[in-house]
């Protein structure tokens, strides 16, 4: 993406820094991890393995290192207490 914007890398990672609000690494970690739980709210009975693998993660406790760190909790603690709640918190939203 740098060299798409005709600048250096260094140079892209401060812009984007500067715009966006965080470093681009960090950025690309929540649209990983937040790809990750679209499709595990859509695909329940998906492995967390699984899902880990398909969305680039080396190994499940690397999602759940993100998840933890985006979250604050373990994913079975998010997953146990969605699925008590009556509503559906589901990312789609009604017509």
């Amino acid at each position: 993406m740098a060299s798409e914007s005709c600048v250096s890398l260094r140079q892209f990672e401060r812009l984007f820094q500067q715009r966006i609000g965080v470093a681009p690494k960090f950025y690309a970690r929540l649209i990983r991890f937040t790809k990750a739980w679209v499709y595990k709210e859509d695909h329940p009975k998906e492995s967390w393995t699984g899902i880990a693998h398909q969305f680039g993660y080396f190994d499940q406790m690397h999602l759940i290192r993100d998840f933890k760190e985006f979250t604050g909790v373990a994913p079975s603690i998010i997953v146990n207490e969605l699925s008590k709640t009556p509503y559906s918190l589901n990312h789609k939203l009604p017509d």
